[in-house]
C-alpha cells in the first residue's frame, strides 16, 4: 500500500493526476477492501478427524489409552487441562502416527507457516463440519496451541438435532476461560455457521428450515449476553432443498436482530454462473445483497411483525415444523423400501459414478440416507423432476395448521412474517419446476410394483396436497401467480427440458440392461447437464 500512495503522490506532482485518479485510483480502493490477497479461504474438516487424531496423540504419550470412550464432561475437562498447559504434546516428527493424524498435523503446521507469511488475512476461520457439541471446538483449540497457530473456530451446526442444541454448545465454550482467551485472540467475534442441507435431509424442508431460523435467535441472544460479536455464515446451495432461493429475499426473512450488518453466504454450483458470469447481472446481485443485508441489519426489520402477532405466529410454525418432520420421517426414514425406491427412480447412481461433484456422493459406502451427502440427494430428486427434498411434508403441515388455526392465521403470517413467506414462496417455486407426470414415468422404474405404488402415491398425495395449501393461502389459480416473471420464465423453460428427461430415462433403462459402453456415458452426462441446466436452482 505504501508503494502504491507513493505511486499516486508522483503521478499527481508530475502533471499525471488524470492517471492517478482513474485505474491506480480503483487499485488503491480495491487494496483497501480486499487487501492484496482479494478472497480468503475458509479451512474445513470434519470433526471426526479431529477426534481420531486427538485420541490416537493422547495415546501415544500415555495421557489417556481410549479417549474416545470417555463422557462429554471428561473430555472437556482434560482438552481445557491440555490446553491450558504449556507443555508440548505432538512431537515434530510425526511419523509414528496413521496416515490420517499425520495429514491433520501438517495441515495445522501449514496454517502456521502460511499465517507467518505476507498473507495472512487470506486466512481466518476454521470450520469444523459434523460439529455436535462444545469437544469438538476444544479439539481444533488443542490442535492449533499445539501448532502454533490460531484462526476463528467456526463450528458448523447441520442436523436438526445439533441446530436445537446449538445455543447450549455455545454457552458451555464461551463459560471457559481457554476458549474465552482464544475467541479475544481473533477480536471477540465468533462464527458461525449454519447448514441447511444435511437438516433438510434430516428432518425435512420446513423443521429445517424453522431450526435455523430458531437457533440464529438463541446464538445471537447468547453473545449478547457474553458481550460477543458474531457472523452468522450460512451454508446454502443453490437448491431450495439446500437452503437456496432468491438471495435479496432469504436476507429479509432471516431472524430480526441477527444480521448486524455481518452476514456470510455460500454460492454454489450453477448459482455462480447464473449471479455472476454476466457484469451487469453480477453487479445486480450484489446491490440486491448488500441493500437486503444493510435493511436487515439497520432497517425496520420485522417491523410489520407485532409482539402480538409472534405471540401468535410462533406456536404455529413450531407445530407445522412437528408434523411436517415426521411427514417426512416417516417417508423417508420410516419406510424400510424407500432406499430401494430411490435408487431406482432417479439417477442418483449414475450421477455418483460422473463424479459430478468435488466430493464422493456418500461419506461411507451404505445405503443409508444418512450417510448420503447433500447435493447427490437434492440433485438426483431435482433430475427425476419430483424436487422432494425442497416441499415434502410442507402440505400435510399447511393442513394440520389450517384445521387448528384457521386459513385467516396463514395468509396474515404470509403478508406480514418475511420468513413465513420466504418459506411459502420458496416451495411454491420449486412446484413449479416439478412435473408429476414425467416423474411418474421415473417412479415406472422401480420394478417391484408394489414398492413402487405404495410410496409413489404418498408422494403424488403430498405434492396435490402441498400444492392446495399453498393456492388457498394465496388465493391464486395457479402456481406463481404472484410472481408473472418467473411463473412464465419456467414455463418456457421446462417444456425445452422435457425431451431431455424423456431421453434421460431411456438412457437409465438401456444402461440398467447392461447395454453401451462410453457413449452411453457420455450421453447421459450430457442429459444430466442439460436437465440441470435447464431447471436451475438443481445442486
Amino acid at each position: 500500500m505504501v508503494d502504491l500512495r507513493a505511486c499516486d503522490a508522483a503521478l499527481r506532482s508530475g502533471g499525471g493526476a488524470f492517471v492517478a485518479a482513474g485505474e491506480l485510483r480503483e487499485v488503491i480502493r480495491q487494496v483497501e477492501v480486499f487487501g492484496f490477497h482479494f478472497a480468503r479461504l475458509d479451512i474445513r474438516e470434519h470433526a471426526g478427524i479431529h477426534a481420531h487424531a486427538i485420541g490416537e496423540v493422547l495415546a501415544a504419550v500415555g495421557l489417556e489409552d481410549d479417549y474416545p470412550a470417555l463422557d462429554e464432561p471428561a473430555r472437556i475437562a482434560l482438552l481445557t487441562r491440555l490446553i491450558e498447559e504449556r507443555r508440548p504434546l505432538i512431537p515434530a516428527d510425526t511419523g509414528g502416527f496413521s496416515a490420517s493424524t499425520q495429514e491433520t498435523v501438517a495441515t495445522f503446521r501449514l496454517l502456521r507457516d502460511l499465517r507467518a507469511g505476507e498473507h495472512a488475512d487470506a486466512l481466518q476461520s476454521y470450520i469444523i463440519s459434523g460439529t455436535s457439541g462444545p469437544v469438538d471446538l476444544l479439539e481444533v483449540l488443542l490442535l492449533m496451541k499445539e501448532c502454533g497457530v490460531l484462526l476463528r473456530i467456526v463450528p458448523l451446526f447441520e442436523s436438526g438435532e445439533t441446530l436445537a442444541a446449538a445455543a447450549d454448545t455455545m454457552r458451555t465454550l464461551l463459560e471457559l476461560p481457554c476458549y474465552r482467551s482464544a475467541l479475544a485472540g481473533v477480536g471477540d467475534e465468533q462464527e458461525i455457521m449454519v447448514g441447511y442441507s444435511d437438516s433438510n435431509k434430516d428432518v425435512g424442508y420446513v423443521a429445517s428450515g424453522w431450526a435455523v431460523y430458531r437457533a440464529q435467535i438463541e446464538l445471537a441472544d447468547l453473545m449478547r449476553e457474553h458481550g460477543v460479536r458474531w457472523t452468522f455464515f450460512h451454508g446454502r446451495g443453490g437448491a431450495v432443498g439446500r437452503g437456496g432461493g432468491p438471495s435479496n429475499v432469504a436476507i429479509l426473512a432471516q431472524p430480526p436482530g441477527t444480521v448486524g450488518g455481518r452476514l456470510k453466504v455460500t454460492e454454489q454450483g450453477e448459482v455462480l454462473a447464473g449471479k455472476y458470469s454476466v457484469t451487469e447481472i453480477a453487479h445486480r446481485e450484489l446491490e440486491l445483497t448488500a441493500s437486503a443485508a444493510l435493511m436487515r441489519g439497520a432497517g425496520p426489520g420485522d417491523a410489520r411483525l407485532s409482539a402480538d402477532r409472534a405471540v401468535r405466529f410462533t406456536p404455529v410454525i413450531e407445530g407445522m415444523a412437528g408434523v411436517s418432520a415426521r411427514a417426512y420421517r416417516d417417508l423417508v426414514y420410516g419406510d424400510p423400501d424407500f432406499v430401494a425406491f430411490f435408487h431406482a427412480v432417479t439417477p442418483v447412481d449414475e450421477i455418483s459414478r460422473l463424479r459430478l461433484g468435488s466430493r464422493p456422493a456418500k461419506r461411507k459406502q451404505t445405503d443409508r440416507i444418512e450417510d448420503f451427502r447433500a447435493i447427490p440427494w437434492v440433485f438426483s430428486w431435482t433430475q427425476a423432476r419430483i424436487v422432494l427434498p425442497a416441499w415434502y411434508g410442507l402440505g400435510t403441515a399447511l393442513t394440520a395448521a389450517r384445521e387448528d388455526h384457521g386459513i385467516d392465521l396463514l395468509r396474515e403470517m404470509d403478508a406480514d412474517w418475511p420468513f413465513f413467506a420466504a418459506l411459502l414462496s420458496n416451495a411454491e417455486m420449486a412446484l413449479s419446476k416439478a412435473d408429476l407426470d414425467i416423474a411418474r414415468r421415473y417412479a415406472s422404474l422401480c420394478a417391484d410394483a408394489g414398492i413402487r405404488e405404495r410410496i409413489w402415491c404418498k408422494i403424488e398425495a403430498e405434492f396435490e396436497r402441498t400444492r392446495d395449501e399453498l393456492l388457498a393461502i394465496t388465493g391464486g389459480e395457479r402456481l406463481l401467480d404472484r410472481e408473472p416473471v418467473l411463473q412464465r420464465s419456467i414455463e418456457r423453460r421446462n417444456p425445452a427440458v422435457d425431451p431431455l428427461s424423456f431421453i434421460q430415462l431411456e438412457l437409465l433403462r438401456r444402461r440398467r440392461a447392461g447395454q453401451g459402453g462410453d457413449e452411453l456415458g457420455r450421453a447421459s452426462f450430457l442429459a444430466i447437464n442439460g436437465i440441470s441446466g435447464g431447471l436451475r436452482n438443481t445442486g
